[in-house]
């Protein structure tokens, strides 16, 4: 259902900077609906996965969430051949904290915002979670097929492909970087503030077991206030898009949230 009025047309600013003098990988895309009320849209910011070393912010599922009212931005961050963690989650707490700073300027929200991403993106949506301030936190964050637990990740990667990104992201092996693979962890972190959450996953994921968003949730409904919303998709594979309930869940989470009548209640 339409979070506010239906929006058909949207303002873009493309390849924007949030980092002065940063790289080109430290650039943003942004999408304002043309609204037909005065209400500020909120925004939704995507992460993009890809291994933490590949992906781009033009790659992007968002654009059935324009109608709904949403203004959304797409953001990338540096990759693992360009810099190890924790370059990643610091560029987005960077991106995040423009946005907000930007929003009167571009006309949405600041006071709605949610993350949302997959794979690696979901990986750093839910550590932007469990790791920032409440005056910097957003209103909701959906994890889609995103690793909890990167010391067991490790573990579980099996196959050349997965091992070489895992290495490539802490610049070595897990016995060389026990302590800064646990610190990228969103399990590690979790207190009683988290943000509303969303995990979505495949059963049949073969790249990041459906066990890790299982743990987290276990985490969750332990620790934070906000019992977290785990969403297991049947048949579906770390390619969750081929399962059209993903939307239908992620809509749903993000309205509830989002909507006018939770920031009013804040």
């Amino acid at each position: 259902m339409p979070i506010l009025a239906e929006a058909t047309t949207t303002l873009p600013l493309i390849d924007q900077a949030y980092v002065v003098g940063g790289g080109p990988s430290q650039r943003l895309d942004l999408f304002v609906p043309v609204q037909i009320t005065h209400t500020p849209p909120p925004l939704l910011v995507w992460i993009h996965g890809g291994g933490w070393r590949e992906g781009d912010k033009r790659q992007h599922p968002l654009k059935p969430f324009f109608a709904q009212g949403y203004a959304v931005a797409s953001i990338n961050y540096r990759l693992s051949g360009e810099a190890p963690f924790p370059a990643q989650i610091d560029d987005v707490r960077i991106a995040i904290q423009w946005l907000r700073s930007h929003a009167s300027t571009y006309g949405f929200d600041p006071k709605r915002i949610g993350i949302i991403g997959h794979s690696a993106g979901g990986h750093l949506s839910a550590l932007f979670a469990v790791t920032t301030n409440e005056g910097n936190a957003v209103q909701a964050v959906c994890s889609l097929s995103g690793p909890s637990d990167m010391e067991r990740l490790f573990k579980q990667a099996h196959d050349k492909k997965r091992q070489e990104a895992l290495v490539a992201l802490f610049a070595g092996s897990l016995k060389d970087n026990r302590t800064q693979v646990r610190a990228a962890s969103p399990l590690q972190y979790i207190t009683r503030n988290v943000p509303p959450l969303l995990l979505v996953h495949g059963d049949r994921d073969n790249i990041v077991p459906v066990e890790q968003a299982r743990l987290f949730a276990d985490a969750l409904r332990a620790k934070a206030e906000h019992p977290p919303q785990l969403v297991i998709l049947e048949e579906t594979t770390h390619d969750i898009f081929r399962n059209p309930r993903w939307l239908i869940e992620a809509q749903g989470f993000f309205a509830l949230h989002l909507h006018p009548s939770a920031a009013d209640s804040r």
